[in-house]
């Protein structure tokens, strides 16, 4: 009974004793003395190793904070990166839409540029035939002009034939200087008293500025061009078939030509209010290369002498006279293109034309009238008596009147007074010859060099002698 009282006690001083030992045990040093100092060190290395780890540790979370920190810095919350990358793929979609959107303009536009491609190639096309057929129209009313005048030509007379032959030059094509075609105008259509209803000629006239410097104060106003403008206003009153001063500008717009009463013809004025050309169509509207419109008076002369030969075998007459015949040509200064002395009659002493061609003193009056001029070449006639006569020098007005000529147009036409001024003997006259002036012997040539409305004028001369 005694050991069942006193158990829980003896059991709890068991426990205690063993608590004693176990405290002694666990601060106890591992070896006993004098070991005890090997303990000792190896408790001081424990020590030491806990705190080295601890500091590495410690600087280990250091330095990852401070990682931490410069890594996250500059970055947004998650909240924030949501919203921008919603953002960010909303602008990629919609630039992937531009892009798909700019590749369908694109092949839209190469569609539309190989249709117009494919049009501008079906337009020349149709340019291209339409050219042709133009060309072949063109070449199917020169052939039925040619045979309408064919066929008139064996039903009129030998008067009619002549008539008509006059105006030969002013329907050629091209126009001078230019491409433009005329409108073929057969024989039988010539007239204007014979109706044409399918006369539509083309319209052509030279600028004014295109014309020479001395010519321009004298070229009229392209009234065609004012009507078509609509600046009727501003459209100048010509006085036709009158004599005129406006500006000091003389214009004489009488015309040459006389009637069959023997009077100066009174031409008439077609439904533009303008001269309309007597000898009857031409195939081109306008005043062309002529600087007024209806007559455009001309003064030529030609100037002949014989020469002598020098041998037999020396150069061939073509007239088959002995002697040469010679006559005055000017040349401009490409000597391509030579002329009769004169031209155009700007002024109201109208043989000043002639006199600019030769060389004169300033002391010399202006030549006012034909017996001025005839006596300026009869000064430099030597005769083979005592006086001249009409054997050593003659001078003579050939004709005046309408000029056929490749410049001439339904509105605007030539008109010339030519004289022949022949020396049958020597005479000096070259010494007042200017640099683009000089004598040349009368060849074949000659007729290819003048223009076409002189030779017949140097023919017409030729025949006098």
């Amino acid at each position: 009974n005694t050991g069942s009282k006193f158990s829980a006690e003896s059991n709890t001083l068991w426990k205690l004793q063993r608590y004693h030992l176990v405290i002694k045990f666990s601060v106890s040093l591992r070896l006993p003395p004098p070991l005890n100092i090997f303990s000792l060190l190896n408790i001081l290395y424990q020590i030491s190793d806990y705190i080295y780890t601890w500091i590495q540790n410690l600087l280990k979370n250091k330095i990852e904070k401070e990682l931490d920190t410069i890594t996250n810095e500059g970055y947004f919350s998650g909240l924030e990166c949501n919203y921008w990358k919603q953002l960010a793929k909303d602008y990629y979609d919609k630039e992937e839409y531009k892009k798909k959107e700019e590749e369908y303009t694109q092949k839209e536009a190469d569609i539309i540029g190989k249709l117009l491609d494919d049009v501008n190639l079906k337009e020349d096309m149709i340019y291209r035939a339409k050219s042709q057929i133009a060309q072949l129209e063109a070449d199917i009313g020169y052939t039925h002009a040619h045979l309408e005048t064919l066929k008139y030509r064996k039903k009129i007379d030998e008067e009619q034939k002549l008539s008509f032959s006059l105006h030969s030059l002013s329907r050629e094509s091209p126009y001078p200087r230019t491409k433009i075609q005329r409108f073929p105008v057969p024989d039988k259509y010539v007239p204007w008293e014979v109706m044409w209803l399918h006369y539509e000629p083309n319209t052509y006239t030279m600028p004014k500025h295109d014309f020479s410097s001395l010519l321009q104060p004298y070229v009229d106003d392209d009234i065609l061009m004012m009507k078509q403008k609509g600046v009727n206003d501003e459209i100048p009153i010509y006085l036709w078939n009158m004599e005129s001063t406006d500006n000091d500008v003389y214009r004489n717009r009488k015309s040459w030509i006389v009637d069959s009463r023997g009077k100066l013809l009174t031409y008439r004025l077609d439904l533009d209010e303008l001269p309309r050309n007597p000898f009857g169509r031409t195939g081109l509207r306008g005043k062309g290369a002529l600087p007024r419109w209806g007559p455009n008076h001309n003064i030529l002369t030609v100037i002949t002498r014989w020469q002598k030969r020098t041998s037999k075998g020396s150069e061939h007459s073509l007239l088959g006279t002995a002697d040469l015949l010679e006559f005055v040509e000017t040349f401009y200064m490409t000597k391509k293109e030579v002329s009769l002395p004169g031209g155009f009659a700007w002024s109201e002493s109208r043989y000043q034309v002639i006199q600019s061609v030769f060389k004169m003193s300033d002391e010399s009056p202006t030549w006012m009238s034909a017996d001025d001029m005839i006596q300026f070449f009869k000064q430099h006639a030597t005769s083979s008596g005592s006086e001249l006569t009409e054997n050593d020098f003659k001078s003579e007005n050939i004709y005046c009147g309408y000029m056929d000529d490749q410049l001439n147009t339904d509105q605007a036409w030539k008109e010339v007074e030519l004289w022949h001024i022949h020396y049958n003997n020597y005479t000096n006259i070259f010494r007042s010859f200017k640099n683009n002036v000089k004598w040349r012997v009368l060849s074949e040539d000659v007729f290819i060099r003048l223009p076409y409305g002189q030779t017949s004028l140097l023919q017409d001369a030729i025949r006098t002698l």
